[in-house]
């Protein structure tokens, strides 16, 4: 069955997609992931019982690892609000307020 959530389209931008795929982790109700995607690279998303936020793109594989480790470092601290990055010139930026998972 498809998932038509935001959380299935996010888990179909990645099917096919290099195995450049690092482990989900779950951080105080939110999600923290990072996937090698077909159009833009390396990003990073936080998922939350909303949706999935796309909060930094990387260069590298390397860049991508640390990035990684920073957003699970900031649920740690208690991440609350963020600004998703948009989607090239189609989509703007916008600040998010993050309701976690209970």
């Amino acid at each position: 069955m498809n998932d038509p959530s935001i959380f299935g389209m996010f888990g179909a931008m990645t099917k096919g997609a290099a195995p450049d795929v690092l482990p989900k982790e779950e951080v105080n109700g939110l999600k923290v992931s990072t996937v090698n995607t077909h159009d833009m690279g390396f990003e990073t998303a936080i998922l939350d019982k909303n949706g999935a936020y796309c909060v930094q793109r990387y260069e590298t594989k390397d860049q991508a690892e640390k990035g990684h480790q920073k957003w699970i470092n900031m649920c740690k601290d208690g991440l609350t609000e963020i600004v998703e990055i948009g989607y090239g010139d189609i989509v703007e930026p916008e600040e998010i307020r993050l309701e976690a998972n209970a």
